[in-house]
């Protein structure tokens, strides 16, 4: 029988810890979004272990205002998993 190969998906969200912030400053971006991500082939009852590295700039949000891309100081959330409902890992960030 011939052994299968899947593909799964690594994936990193990034939540800005200050939810109240958003929706008081114009412009800013939604509080939960994707920052990250990679695509894994594994064999069947395979596991990896994978790493997604995420930049600054993918926190950052565009101020309207300045006409820049800016990063908001605080704390963020960043999950990882294979889907947005399933992010087992978490590390808070702080800038």
């Amino acid at each position: 029988m011939k052994r299968r190969i899947a593909c799964s998906v690594a994936l990193t969200i990034a939540m800005f810890a200050g939810v109240a912030v958003f929706g008081q400053i114009p412009g800013m971006a939604p509080p939960k979004r994707l920052v990250g991500w990679a695509k894994v082939e594994l064999a069947p009852g395979e596991s990896k272990q994978v790493e997604v590295p995420v930049s600054r700039d993918r926190l950052m949000v565009f101020d309207e205002e300045s006409d820049s891309w800016k990063l908001v100081p605080g704390e963020y959330v960043v999950r990882a998993g294979t889907s947005s409902q399933d992010l087992p890992l978490k590390q808070t960030i702080s800038f």
